[in-house]
């Protein structure tokens, strides 16, 4: 197989963080589309990995803020064109910055309700660094905008823990659920501390509302009026990572211009990266570092697929009439699950089309436990079980063989 040169990987990814499309690589650099597409899988699949790994960091003045954008089509759209994908339509990206040294702290993806702002709050605080008494250290100082989801959400995940304060923006026209509308303007807003103790100059959210503007610059999918929108979740959060990782330890802001107080004199003053910043890094990252840890990833993932060291079992074995169990792990979707031999999803692992799997691999296994176990190795996160030859066709999990119907039960006949 061949194998793209350093030179060239490097240029793509830094092109694909400077809001470059992979069409726009696939013709500068003269590669295959779908090299491009698995090059930007890998580096987002690592800086995921690396962002959700990230602890301990020591931020006494926190902004957070949500920034819109969609998947595949956006909201007023999804029941006319009948979507039945998970995470299409409107996306809100939660984003929290560390204001004193520009490091975004983390992001999650959902929709601006209470499960998903709290989820974040949660995320958040588990980030930040504590002290030997299990207390956040330093005491954080926490400001976002004005959606009533994170007041709840916020004493939920830090409760006395940290001093919370809101930014409520104040518009001429507002919609019926406080929303400003198309033809709004922006008349003031109002500084309200929710818990704590925080002086009212700092209840600002002036650095995440700039990182907002460097995001939708850096990444075409959340530039508002645009058809350069990510088709799939999964490819969203990956773009996304990307940039995050590229801005918090590649990016070297402008040198600042300074006047000495005392003699008048002009200078200018280097600065660092976000990383260096926040003190978890002592030089400034390259692309080429951004690539390293990839491979590494890669490996890493390569290895958890067979932790046993032996030959996995494929679907092209002689042996595969004698597995019971099997096991299929989607490169597309990132997921692993679990099935029976005589499933029809399954088919001895062979699949519906009876021939080999396009996005993924069958893995055979002697046991449901074996089979469990190394659905857990390949996709941590995502892995379950089928739900029609193993569960019920309900989302919780397993729950035995389905029994015999209930009679439908008959209601009382009032006079």
């Amino acid at each position: 197989m061949n194998r793209l040169s350093q030179e060239k990987r490097e240029g793509i990814v830094h092109s694909l963080t400077e809001c470059m499309s992979q069409r726009a690589c696939e013709r500068i650099f003269k590669v295959s589309n779908k090299t491009v597409a698995k090059l930007a899988n890998d580096v987002g699949d690592m800086a995921i990995g690396h962002i959700s790994q990230t602890k301990g960091l020591k931020a006494r003045r926190i902004q957070a803020d949500e920034l819109w954008s969609f998947v595949k089509v956006k909201q007023k759209n999804v029941p006319r064109q009948k979507v039945q994908q998970l995470g299409v339509g409107s996306v809100w990206t939660y984003l929290a910055i560390c204001d004193e040294t520009k490091f975004i702290i983390d992001y999650a993806l959902g929709d601006r309700k209470l499960a998903d702002a709290r989820a974040f709050m949660k995320s958040v605080k588990a980030k930040l660094a504590v002290d030997k008494a299990g207390q956040l250290s330093p005491r954080p100082e926490i400001v976002t905008d004005g959606l009533k989801a994170y007041e709840e959400a916020g004493e939920i995940a830090f409760g006395n823990e940290a001093d919370r304060a809101m930014l409520v923006k104040q518009y001429s026209n507002t919609s019926e659920d406080g929303e400003p509308t198309p033809a709004s303007r922006y008349t003031g807003a109002e500084r309200r501390i929710i818990s704590g103790a925080m002086p009212e100059q700092a209840i600002s959210t002036y650095a995440i509302e700039r990182f907002n503007l460097t995001l939708r610059m850096l990444n075409k999918r959340f530039t508002r009026k645009t058809n350069a929108f990510s088709k799939t979740l999964r490819n969203h959060e990956r773009a996304l990572a990307l940039n995050i990782m590229y801005y918090n330890y590649c990016w070297l802001p402008q040198p600042k211009t300074k006047v000495c107080d005392k003699t008048g004199e002009v200078f200018t003053e280097k600065r660092l990266t976000p990383a260096m910043e926040i003190g978890i890094t002592d030089r400034v990252w390259e692309v080429a570092d951004l690539l390293e840890l990839t491979d590494v990833h890669l490996a890493t993932v390569k290895s958890s697929q067979n932790p046993s060291g032996t030959e996995l079992v494929h679907v092209s074995d002689a042996t595969a009439d004698r597995e019971p169990y099997w096991v299929y792990s989607s490169n597309l979707h990132h997921a692993a699950k679990v099935h029976k031999a005589d499933c029809v999803n399954c088919n001895n692992g062979q699949g519906r089309t009876g021939g080999k799997a396009k996005t993924g691999v069958w893995h055979g296994c002697a046991t449901l436990e074996d089979a469990m176990r190394l659905a857990e190795n390949l996709h941590p996160e995502n892995n379950a079980i089928c739900r029609m030859c193993l569960g019920s066709y309900r989302k919780s999990g397993y729950r035995g063989p389905r029994g015999p119907r209930k009679p439908p039960r008959r209601g009382l006949l009032l006079n």
